[in-house]
């Protein structure tokens, strides 16, 4: 799933344990600020909390004198996030939430809690809320469902109502929250922790155990959540028309299906737009029918391109997932049966599977890849099916064409069949070492087992760094790394004295 950094620096729960980071340009020449890309670096892992997992820059460039331009541009940003103080989603959303419910209800700060205790409609807004507190529908909805699934994210979905409390206390500490909580005065923090609470019992009162686990794999609020379970059989049944019409190659009645299902999530947060053209369903047929996305967005109007972008390509490529999930979660009739292709479609722009299977693959150009297979009457369903197309002796010979496809694109489609072929070539392995470090304070090393963070990008005299999972300092390296610090995935404080144990996973062969 795609998702815009600025969503995730706002604080959306999802579940993610890599984060892929595509780029940290914003507009051409506006990088990500240092901050804001320290609280999305911050969703991978345990949301809202910590620093953990692995966050990754997908280099595109190939000419290797702008790849190693992009890399230093990307080793600059984490060096100022690492200086950067990060923010902890989860307190701000709480804090904020909190001064926003204690304004539209005119109440003190100490009358808050026993207010939200006693309404529960005091979550929700109203024109009254937004004349109170100058915050649109969206907004606050937006915030409220970010805080709800934070809750879920971090709590066990079976815990008792009664000891959510102290639940939250348990799972918060040590992290981010409550370092930063704790410099605030004493009645303070109390507030605030028991304002968390008071909404994790509303979520917990008006839910099931099932239903919970299915909003947290979604990663819903209970708005959202519960607005799927009301409309659970339409939604899973458009899914499984949209599926069935894309696998009869039926792109007409398939876009009608997912035109349905726009329909009805698009009234709900978190999957309503921001923007939505009046022509918002002809737009969509239009995408879904394969048609550019000139087209599309003209068919928009002005606000085509929020709409593709946000609308389409975000929103309700979410919207599908979460129904998937959150039905098969639940155990709701025929949720076994969705396979996720109307979601493909939606990201494809595209009901034909062959085209969506190019894509899928990595060729990068929509209109490149329905030339292909409208050129060729291609009917392959799945990665088996296009290699043994790209090996035909008809698409062999149309390849080696100067004009196939588009004179422009030849580059880019050769690049993709060499990228395929080394593909099938590499081989990928999991391997070990033993490094030795200097902890800078050996009197209290770590303890044996604890997780670190190795890097050997910030250390000008050519070395290593051990840093905690919050980037701080542990120690030098003394040992080279017998692998590439890209293919890291875990890095552990050995058993024995001055060591770290790294386990390396990557490809070896054609690189």
């Amino acid at each position: 799933m795609t998702i815009a950094s600025p969503t995730l620096a706002q604080g959306l729960n999802l579940s993610a344990s890599v984060l892929l980071v595509p780029s940290i340009w914003r507009t051409q020449g506006e990088k990500i600020s240092p901050v804001k890309f320290a609280n999305v670096a911050g969703r991978a892992g345990r949301a809202f909390v910590d620093l953990e997992e692995l966050v990754l820059h997908v280099v595109w460039e190939r000419n290797q004198r702008k790849r190693r331009w992009v890399n230093q541009q990307w080793e600059e940003l984490v060096a100022q996030a690492r200086a950067s103080e990060i923010e902890s989603g989860l307190l701000r959303l709480t804090a904020l939430l909190f001064e926003r419910i204690a304004r539209a209800a005119d109440v003190s700060i100490e009358e808050v809690i026993e207010y939200v205790t006693g309404h529960g409609e005091a979550w929700d807004y109203s024109e009254l809320v937004g004349e109170r507190t100058e915050v649109s529908e969206s907004e606050w909805e937006r915030d409220v469902a970010s805080l709800d699934a934070a809750i879920l994210g971090l709590l066990d979905i079976e815990t008792a109502i009664d000891e959510l409390e102290r639940q939250l206390d348990v799972v918060l500490d040590g992290s981010l929250f409550t370092r930063q909580i704790a410099r605030q005065e004493a009645r303070i923090q109390n507030l605030i922790r028991r304002f968390l609470a008071a909404r994790a019992r509303l979520i917990w009162s008006r839910t099931t155990t099932a239903q919970r686990r299915g909003y947290q794999v979604a990663g819903l609020g209970l708005q959202g959540g519960r607005f799927l379970d009301e409309h659970m059989e339409e939604l899973v049944g458009a899914l499984l028309a949209a599926e069935t019409m894309i696998n009869g190659n039926d792109e007409t009645s398939a876009a009608d299906a997912i035109v349905q299902f726009a329909g009805m999530v698009f009234q709900t947060v978190p999957f309503r737009p921001t923007k939505m053209p009046d022509a918002w369903r002809d737009a969509l047929k239009a995408w879904i029918s394969g048609r550019s996305a000139a087209e599309v967005v003209d068919i928009g109007g002005e606000e085509g391109v929020d709409f593709l972008q946000d609308a389409v390509m975000y929103r309700l490529a979410w919207a599908m997932e979460a129904v998937r999930v959150h039905a098969t979660t639940i155990g709701h009739d025929g949720a076994d049966n969705i396979r996720g292709l109307a979601a493909m479609a939606v990201e494809a722009g595209s009901a034909n599977l062959s085209v969506i299977t190019l894509l899928r693959s990595g060729l990068n150009s929509r209109d490149m890849a329905k030339a292909a297979v409208e050129s060729t009457d291609a009917n392959f369903v799945d990665r088996m099916g296009m290699l043994g197309w790209l090996e035909s002796d008809e698409v062999q010979a149309r390849s080696g064409q100067e004009d196939w496809l588009t004179p422009e694109g030849r580059s880019t489609w050769l690049r993709f069949i060499e990228t395929i072929r080394q593909g099938n070539r590499v081989r990928w392995r999991r391997s070990r070492q033993t490094v030795y470090v200097d902890w800078l304070d050996p009197a209290s090393p770590p303890e044996p087992g604890s997780h670190v963070i190795v890097d050997t990008t910030t250390d000008p005299q050519g070395g290593g760094w051990v840093l905690q999972l919050d980037f701080t300092p542990l120690g030098r390296l003394r040992s080279p790394l017998e692998s590439s610090r890209e293919d890291i995935v875990e890095a552990c404080v050995g058993q024995l004295p001055g060591t770290v144990r790294i386990e390396y996973f990557g490809p070896r062969g054609v690189r």
